[in-house]
């Protein structure tokens, strides 16, 4: 009899024992190289990214950056780069010719009546910067048709190009020097991306003291 209940423990306990070797489902584990793919960051945030002042040199502005933008080359023509959400920007910058107030309200006026005469082609924005400063900017969209009679509403396909120019008036004496920032080749979609990035960074324009401008 004790023979008897030994080998039906012995026999419960094999089977308890095959129990606990099944196989078990495989952890998801974040060093997995398909797991890491999907969890890396493809871009850096470049609205996040700490700022510092950085002069323009060869316009007399400074300008709230992102800590990696730089200019390149560091002599005219200059150009303004570094990552925005949509990608890498390169924005050329340069001066215009000196405007009397007479003269920088015609240049304002003139943009105007362009937007109003071609609302599907012009857009123009005026902003005033946290130093006081003016900031006009202009859309021009291009390879569009002529405008249809009537009012025609901006393009609004992401893959239309555009050219964004911004042009800050700093006072200089009794004149202004305007102060050209261009993007070229722009998508819409691109533009929608940078927008408020790029006018998050112009807003923050200064007048710079340059020798050359004394």
């Amino acid at each position: 009899m004790w023979r008897a209940v030994l080998g039906t423990l012995a026999a419960i306990g094999l089977q308890l024992s095959a129990c606990d070797k099944q196989p078990q489902p495989e952890a998801a584990s974040p060093s997995h190289p398909t797991e890491a793919a999907h969890s890396a960051p493809t871009t850096r945030d470049a609205s996040v990214e700490p700022r510092k002042s950085l002069s323009m040199l060869s316009v007399p502005l400074v300008l709230s950056v992102p800590q990696s933008w730089r200019l390149e080359p560091p002599q005219n023509p200059v150009f303004l780069e570094g990552m925005a959400p949509s990608g890498d920007l390169h924005l050329a910058v340069s001066m215009l010719e000196f405007m009397n107030d007479y003269r920088r309200r015609l240049f304002v006026d003139r943009a105007l009546d362009q937007s109003r005469q071609h609302p599907g082609r012009i857009q123009i924005r005026q902003l005033t910067g946290n130093g006081g400063l003016q900031i006009l900017q202009r859309i021009t969209y291009v390879n569009l048709p002529n405008d249809p009679p009537g009012q025609s509403p901006p393009a609004t396909q992401p893959s239309q190009l555009l050219s964004w120019n911004i042009t800050i008036f700093v006072p200089y004496r009794q004149e202004f020097i305007p102060c050209s920032f261009d993007l070229s080749n722009l998508t819409q979609q691109q533009y929608a991306e940078d927008e408020q990035f790029i006018e998050s960074i112009m807003v923050t324009a200064r007048q710079d003291a340059i020798p050359a401008f004394q």
